[in-house]
């Protein structure tokens, strides 16, 4: 077992260092949309296109990275990944025309992809070393980070030249580069060990618990990607603090994260997850019927508290349902997860296109509706798998 040391040297730091980088680069893409969108001529169709190929980049990344996991470190892939992400942002913060910004969107999701998959790779390392769940606080710290940046973007790119986004993006990159190439020790992700032979996991209640994942994803997406455009929409005058929909999301989705763990061990997961997709419904309601800004602004904050610690227990719940296979399991449900992930956004854009984006956004309480079915859904299968077993005992 590696050192843990408690202060500011450790693999730890240095794997939050990568969660903020991922976080600085959502959260600057995030509050720029509307400028990029004005300067590149993009409507909302072409940007629902395009957050469909970005989606489609990310997950083929993903799906790639076990592979890439048998030639090189995490350490030495997010290393790699992390200037590819401040190259193709920096293209995409200067797109100007659709096509422009279709290539740059596409390349930037691709590697996000790759940082994503290993940075959450290298945290599973640093949690089994300490022996205590602190995963979520990974996620909080990305959310955060996002958050504000989201905010700093928005105010940035109404007056001021692109290049000051990017410059923020190259600084904090450069920033993490150093700090994990001096604290990230090298090792292989576990995703480079396959387990021969092991048994196939129970399909249909994986299946299930992939379409929730996705689900989740494409409403976390929508109110990420979309919450700028569409308080730009409600209060145009308003437009240097269009960010504050992704902020407030951002922010109160750290602030859950940060006592995720907490909360998972008192109440079990799947009360969790049914408490915080009420909640999350409840959000995207608000945004769909709301024509103000403000009750929007709060509705997003609403979402963020809905939405943040539903992935990572789902992803609990997987784990312990395969436990023979986990990798096998989890990787199931990752690729189911990648389907409405990946046309959600382009539907979305439709919508917006053909309704409006507060009509879009009333769609997500149905899907977070719908997930909460899927979720209740798999715990009926739990208990009907568990009847044979009590009965033989």
């Amino acid at each position: 077992m590696l050192p843990q040391p408690r202060h500011f040297v450790s693999p730890r730091a240095a794997v939050t260092a990568a969660f903020i980088a991922y976080g600085l680069s959502a959260g600057l893409w995030a509050g720029s949309i509307p400028a990029i969108t004005r300067n590149a001529s993009v409507d909302s169709l072409t940007l629902g296109l395009g957050i469909t190929f970005y989606g489609i980049a990310y997950v083929m990344t993903m799906s790639w990275a076990g592979t890439l996991a048998r030639f090189a470190t995490n350490r030495a892939i997010i290393l790699t990944s992390l200037p590819f992400i401040a190259v193709s942002e920096t293209v995409l913060l200067l797109a100007a025309t659709p096509l422009w910004f279709l290539l740059a969107l596409i390349f930037f999701g691709a590697v996000q992809g790759v940082l994503d998959v290993f940075m959450n790779a290298e945290a599973s390392y640093v949690e089994s070393d300490l022996r205590r769940p602190i995963f979520t606080r990974f996620h909080a710290a990305a959310s955060a980070t996002m958050a504000v940046s989201a905010l700093i973007a928005s105010l940035l790119m109404v007056d001021a030249s692109p290049l000051w986004a990017a410059a923020i993006l190259a600084f904090g990159v450069l920033a993490a580069i150093l700090f994990i190439h001096r604290r990230l020790p090298r090792r292989f992700s576990a995703m480079a060990r396959a387990t021969p032979g092991a048994p196939a996991p129970r399909m249909m209640p994986l299946i299930i618990l992939g379409l929730a994942a996705g689900l989740v994803i494409t409403g976390e997406t929508a109110a990420i990607m979309w919450s700028a455009k569409l308080l730009d929409e409600q209060a145009p005058a308003l437009a240097a603090i269009a960010g504050l929909g992704a902020a407030f999301y951002g922010l109160c989705n750290a602030a859950v994260r940060f006592g995720g763990d907490g909360i998972r061990a008192r109440f079990g997961d799947v009360p969790l997850i049914v408490g915080s997709l009420l909640l999350a419904t409840a959000g995207f309601l608000m945004i769909g019927l709301s024509r103000d800004f403000l009750l929007s602004t709060l509705a997003f904050a609403i979402t963020g508290f809905g939405t943040a610690c539903v992935i990572p227990a789902i992803f609990a719940i997987t784990a312990r349902h395969m436990t023979e296979n986990r990798a096998r399991a989890l990787g199931i449900v990752s690729l189911v997860a990648g389907m409405p992930r990946v046309l959600a956004p382009w539907f979305f854009g439709w919508i917006a296109t053909e309704q409006s984006t507060s009509f879009a956004f009333g769609l997500c309480a149905v899907a977070m509706a719908a997930t909460l079915v899927f979720i209740l859904l798999f715990q009926m299968l739990l208990k009907r798998a568990a009847r044979p077993l009590a009965s033989s005992l």
